[in-house]
């Protein structure tokens, strides 16, 4: 029984867009390639340490928190599994070896510190010592905690709202799927070893609830997306069974798996009609698709943004340069050193600098700003004649402007 097209679904409760999703869809590949290479057993030893080497070095050098995440899990199952035979007398048969683990660190250590620099690395051991100093002090604060905050913050609309629940919903299904799946309630021809990283990431999930700054370090929307992976399959298990009790508490006819499943597929089609966007677009509420509605703000740029980008590039020297929250990302991808997102306070705004605006900005005059409440970043829009009025218009080609 399995679903894993719900892989792929993402938690679109806040108002945000992922910035990295063409990195974060590579490095994915590699990390499907890595655990279809784990739990499959019939390879032969050498060609899965080849493969593991392959793929692993791949996944490390396209996404640096999926890469540390997946070497968590690792090390989480090699110890889990080292446990159940010490005290428990259980034999897991895993292809996680402790050589397979210091292989995967070594190379993530490396690449991390001495390739590409070392920022990675130290930004990973700086947020590792901050929520070590505050999860005792912060648990479940929704400042501190991004998940929680998702989780109690208000919605756009009520269609909005009723779309959270229907994600929480389907979060419930994972949990009672996966105990289901533990107290053996349900009949799966799941391997031990793929439990084993279910429960792991299931988790990872709840310490991106609890745990203070570990969700906003990686972004929660990425981190319920990556987890997904393994437990989407629980989502379908656990609808099953939360069914087959409720008719059985409630004493009413008891459902056969096909009828359960039916009411299922017709749960999913309505849960994926709201994470597409459909039903805001019927109901002309507040959109969030950027395929079905061109009004939605998006890092997305025409061809003359990006020869505003272009030129500013060639003219302005080593002088910094400012963009809205999402504008932000083309410039940054010309000269990151050099790019800066609008701060919050205007008056933050370095001397000599230079201020983007893209086609959004100038057709509806306004820009997003992002800014963070503890370990919490939150959006806003601001009137662009903040920035405008007490500068000098340089450049305008009618779909983006430059102001000094």
């Amino acid at each position: 029984m399995s679903l894993w097209p719900l892989g792929t679904l993402r938690l679109c409760i806040l108002v945000e867009a992922d910035f990295a999703l063409a990195r974060q869809q590579i490095a994915e590949l590699f990390f499907v390639l890595l655990i279809i290479l784990l739990v499959k057993m019939n390879i032969s030893r050498d060609k899965k340490a080849f493969l593991f080497v392959i793929y692993s070095s791949s996944l490390i050098v396209s996404h640096y928190a999926l890469s540390y995440i997946f070497v968590m899990s690792l090390i989480t199952i090699w110890l889990l599994a080292f446990i159940l035979k010490q005290k428990f007398k259980k034999q897991v048969k895993v292809s996680v070896t402790l050589t397979f683990i210091l292989l995967y660190l070594v190379f993530a250590v490396g690449w991390y510190m001495y390739v590409s620099g070392s920022y990675v690395h130290m930004a990973a051991v700086s947020i590792g010592r901050h929520i070590a100093s505050s999860i005792f002090t912060e648990l479940l604060n929704p400042k501190s905690s991004e998940g929680a905050f998702i989780i109690i913050s208000e919605t756009l609309s009520p269609l909005h709202d009723i779309a959270k629940y229907l994600h929480l919903l389907t979060q419930f299904f994972i949990v009672v799927g996966v105990l289901a799946v533990l107290l053996k309630r349900v009949k799966t021809e799941f391997k031990e070893e793929f439990i084993l990283f279910s429960v792991t990431y299931l988790a990872i999930d709840i310490a991106g609830i609890v745990v203070p700054y570990f969700a906003s370090s990686v972004n929660t929307t990425r981190l319920y997306q990556m987890t997904l992976i393994f437990l989407s399959p629980f989502c379908v298990i656990g609808g099953v069974v939360f069914c087959r009790t409720v008719c059985k508490v409630l004493r009413i006819y008891e459902l056969n798996t096909e009828t359960i499943l039916g009411i299922l597929s017709v749960f999913f089609a309505i849960f994926l009609m709201f994470n597409s966007g459909f039903i805001y677009e019927i109901a002309g509420d507040v959109p969030s698709s950027i395929s079905l509605n061109n009004t939605v703000d998006y890092p997305r740029f025409c061809s003359r943004e990006v020869s505003c980008a272009k030129w500013l590039q060639t003219i302005k020297a080593r002088d910094i340069t400012y963009a809205d929250a999402y504008r932000w990302l083309l410039i940054a991808s010309l000269n990151w050193d050099e790019a800066r997102m609008l701060p919050r306070k205007i008056n933050d705004i370095q001397r000599n600098s230079y201020i983007y605006l893209g086609n959004f900005n100038v057709a509806n005059n306004s820009l997003l700003i992002q800014y963070k409440e503890g370990a919490i970043r939150k959006f806003t829009y601001v009137d662009t004649d903040i920035i405008a009025k007490k500068r000098n218009k340089i450049y305008d080609n009618c779909g983006a402007q430059v102001y000094r």
